[in-house]
C-alpha cells in the first residue's frame, strides 16, 4: 500500500467518520489499459471509493493536480490500487503520469456532495 493511498484513507476516516465507513460499498473502477483509461469520465459520491485497475502490461501511475487525494504510486501491471474522494462538490482530472502527452490516460471525477444522513435533524 503506498503512502498515498494511506495518506487518503487516514483524511477519509477522520473527516467522514468512522461510523461513514462502509466496507461493503462496491467501488468505482477505471481501467488502465495499452490503449488509455475507461470510462474516460466517472461520477461518484463525496468520500467514495474508486479502484484503479491496471490491465495493462506495463505500469502507470494516476495524478491529479486538483485533487490530490485522487493520486496514486505507481500501478504495476495487473495490480489494482483504491483510492477515496474526498468532499464534493468537485470536479476532478486524473492523468497517467507515465503517459503525459496522451490523452487516451485522461479522465474527469465529478464528484457529487456527501449524502445526507437520516440521523441529521438539520
Amino acid at each position: 500500500m503506498g503512502i498515498r493511498t494511506v495518506i487518503a484513507m487516514a483524511l477519509f476516516i477522520g473527516v467522514a467518520g468512522l461510523s461513514a465507513c462502509s466496507d461493503d460499498s462496491t467501488p468505482a473502477t477505471a481501467t488502465i489499459q495499452n490503449s488509455g483509461m475507461s470510462p474516460t469520465a466517472l461520477t461518484v459520491s463525496a468520500f467514495d471509493k474508486i479502484d484503479y485497475v491496471n490491465a495493462d502490461s506495463r505500469p502507470h501511475q494516476i495524478v491529479s493536480s486538483d485533487c490530490a487525494e485522487l493520486s496514486s504510486d505507481r500501478i504495476a501491471a495487473g495490480e489494482t490500487v483504491t483510492v477515496f474522494t474526498g468532499q464534493g462538490p468537485k470536479t476532478c482530472h486524473i492523468a497517467d503520469v507515465l503517459a503525459p502527452s496522451n490523452v487516451q490516460f485522461r479522465a474527469t471525477v465529478d464528484v457529487l456532495p456527501a449524502a445526507k444522513n437520516p440521523s441529521d435533524n438539520g
